[in-house]
C-alpha cells in the first residue's frame, strides 16, 4: 500500500463536513422569508337577455303488429309532419333528424305462471325531429300545425339567445369589476393596500337554464310564452395585497 493512500478517509470526511456547514448556512436566511400577503375574492354577474329563437322536438310514435309495418306508418306520419314545418317557413339547415327507435312490445300476465314468458305482441316505432324556429311569432301555430299534421309527441321547447357569446361577455366584464369593488373593500377594511392581480380564473359559465313546455293538438294555437332568460358567470380573482 501507498503512503498517500492513508490520508484520503480523513479529506474525505473534512469534505463532508465543509457541505453540512454550506447547507446549514443557507437554511436560516430561507426560513426567513416572509410568505406573500394575498386576497382571494369571487366576484359575480348576470345579464337578462329575451330569446330570439327555439329549439322544438317533436315526431311521432306508431305501433303495429310487425316491426315493418310499425316502421312504415311512423315514416309516412313523420313525413306528413316534415311537409307541414317546412310549409311553415323552417328552412332545411334548421330541421334535423334527433331520433329514431324501433322496439317490440311484449305481452306481461298479471300473475305469471312458472311456465309464463314474456312474448312479442307489437312493435313500436319512434321517430323524432329537432328544428329551430327563429320567429317566436309563429312558434305557436307551429307547434298547431305539427300536431294536426300527425305529430303525436312533442318533448320540449328550449328557448335560446342568438347572441349569447356577447352577452357572456359582458357578464365577465362585471364579474371582474365585482370583484375589484369587493377586493377594494376588504383590503380598506384590513388595512392594506391592494397589490397586483396575481390570478384570474373563470370558475363556471352556467348555460341559461331553458324554458320547457308541452303541448298537444289544441283547436287555436299553442300559447307560448317565450319569457326572459338569465346568463351569470363567475370569476376568482387573486390579489396581492401590501403595507
Amino acid at each position: 500500500m501507498h503512503p498517500s493512500n492513508r490520508h484520503l478517509p480523513s479529506a474525505g470526511v473534512a469534505l463532508t463536513a465543509a457541505l453540512i456547514v454550506s447547507v446549514l448556512s443557507i437554511s436560516p436566511a430561507s426560513a426567513q422569508t416572509a410568505p406573500a400577503r394575498t386576497l382571494n375574492i369571487a366576484g359575480n354577474a348576470e345579464v337578462h337577455a329575451v330569446p330570439d329563437a327555439a329549439l322544438v322536438s317533436t315526431g311521432v310514435v306508431s305501433e303495429s303488429e310487425t316491426a315493418a309495418a310499425a316502421l312504415k306508418a311512423n315514416s309516412a306520419a313523420l313525413a306528413k309532419v316534415i311537409d307541414a314545418i317546412r310549409a311553415s317557413g323552417v328552412e332545411p339547415k334548421d330541421l334535423q333528424t334527433s331520433g329514431l327507435s324501433l322496439e317490440p312490445r311484449y305481452y306481461r300476465p298479471d300473475k305469471p305462471s312458472a311456465t309464463d314468458r314474456p312474448r312479442i305482441i307489437g312493435y313500436t316505432a319512434a321517430n323524432e325531429v329537432t328544428l329551430r324556429v327563429r320567429d317566436l311569432g309563429k312558434l305557436g301555430d307551429l307547434l298547431d300545425k305539427v300536431t294536426v299534421a300527425g305529430a303525436n309527441r312533442i318533448d320540449g321547447i328550449g328557448f335560446i339567445v342568438s347572441n349569447q357569446e356577447s352577452l357572456l361577455d359582458e357578464a365577465r366584464r362585471k364579474a371582474v369589476a365585482d370583484a375589484k369593488d369587493k377586493a377594494d373593500l376588504y383590503a380598506r377594511a384590513a388595512g392594506f393596500t391592494l397589490g397586483k392581480v396575481m390570478s384570474l380564473t373563470e370558475e363556471s359559465v352556467p348555460s341559461p337554464r331553458p324554458m320547457v313546455a308541452r303541448a298537444m293538438a289544441a283547436s287555436a294555437p299553442v300559447p307560448v310564452e317565450a319569457g326572459e332568460m338569465t346568463l351569470s358567470v363567475r370569476v376568482r380573482v387573486v390579489w396581492s395585497l401590501a403595507d
